[in-house]
């Protein structure tokens, strides 16, 4: 059986199709009971995965946990109360959940970190699991002190961790960046190319729930960390032009130049929103396809078209004239 958490948010649900898909018995983490599941899974309601004390009667006979639960975004960074609660959720919680795992007996422990664990863009070649890790923003900053801890936790145990670290992830409903993205092209205000462009490796939401799923049954995913992306990276404007063909819109490119925008993002603490505009932030998953045999189902620029047709508004009905 697998133990799935976060299985409501945008990964969640399609991580959750592909284990029953595989024909995997599954459990599922829910917030409130009220909350559906499907006849082939069962559930357990925890309201808080940073307090919650009573996981090992709740995982009993579990043989995987797949932990997608946290605080998603980087939003808490500078306010304490916020950075509390997300360092709570996403490193104290987290080592809570495997160490009850550890008590329990289960024999592995997937944990979905983030590729920003690396860092916040590539500089001479793409980034790979051999990469020392150098985290810029707080929320990679919880998401690396996680997988410390528990790399600490199952050193000191039999249970096999594999850690999975993806790049911005698509699909139908990505939220985050791609959804401030959408937000620009359905105003219909130009979208911003700095300098001669940068690539970006992003992978498929449902290329990732097949990740997801060998990490949690390949005998050759113990121990490991792998890096989650699709091949080939795609430049800014091509992410932008494929998202808005999804909704059937025309999108404005602004090409701005690099080097006084880079000064004017240093002088006003825009630094991050640089990175992400004007700088590359390249993938090389090649572990992860000659480990363990993963391969892209879905092409990223279809993931992409998704993207946008899930901020299509909808079509009006025809008028009745009879």
């Amino acid at each position: 059986m697998i133990v799935l958490t976060g299985s409501s948010g945008f990964i969640g649900l399609h991580t959750k199709a592909a284990l029953i898909a595989a024909g995997l018995r599954v459990r599922v983490c829910v917030r409130r009971s009220a909350e559906s599941v499907t006849p082939d899974m069962d559930s357990i309601v925890v309201p808080d995965i940073g307090t919650e004390s009573e996981w090992p009667e709740k995982i009993a006979g579990a043989r995987c946990i797949l932990h997608l639960a946290g605080s998603a975004h980087s939003d808490a960074a500078g306010d304490p109360r916020k950075e509390f609660e997300s360092r709570r959720t996403n490193v104290t919680g987290t080592d809570r959940l495997a160490r009850a795992a550890i008590e329990a007996g289960v024999s592995r422990f997937v944990f979905v970190s983030s590729i920003g664990v690396n860092g916040s863009h590539t500089r001479s070649g793409p980034f790979t699991e051999r990469d020392a890790p150098a985290p810029s923003d707080f929320y990679s900053s919880t998401k690396y002190d996680a997988e410390l801890a528990l790399h600490r936790s199952c050193d000191e145990s039999s249970m096999q961790l594999v850690v999975i670290r993806p790049t911005l992830v698509a699909g139908r409903g990505a939220p985050g960046n791609l959804q401030r993205l959408v937000r620009i092209i359905r105003s219909g205000f130009p979208v911003p190319i700095i300098g001669s462009g940068a690539s970006r490796s992003l992978v498929g939401v449902r290329s990732l729930a097949d990740l997801l799923v060998l990490a949690c049954n390949h005998p050759a995913a113990a121990g490991r960390t792998f890096l989650a992306a699709d091949d080939p990276p795609l430049p800014f404007a091509d992410i932008a032009i494929e998202i808005a063909q999804g909704m059937q819109r025309k999108v404005r490119l602004l090409k701005l130049p690099r080097t006084p925008l880079k000064a004017l993002a240093l002088l006003s603490g825009r630094r991050r929103d640089f990175a992400r505009l004007g700088q590359s932030l390249v993938v090389d998953s090649s572990a992860a396809r000659e480990t363990l045999g993963w391969q892209t189902r879905i092409p990223i620029h279809d993931e992409l078209r998704e993207t946008g047709a899930a901020a299509r508004p909808p079509a009006k009905p025809l008028a009745d004239h009879s």
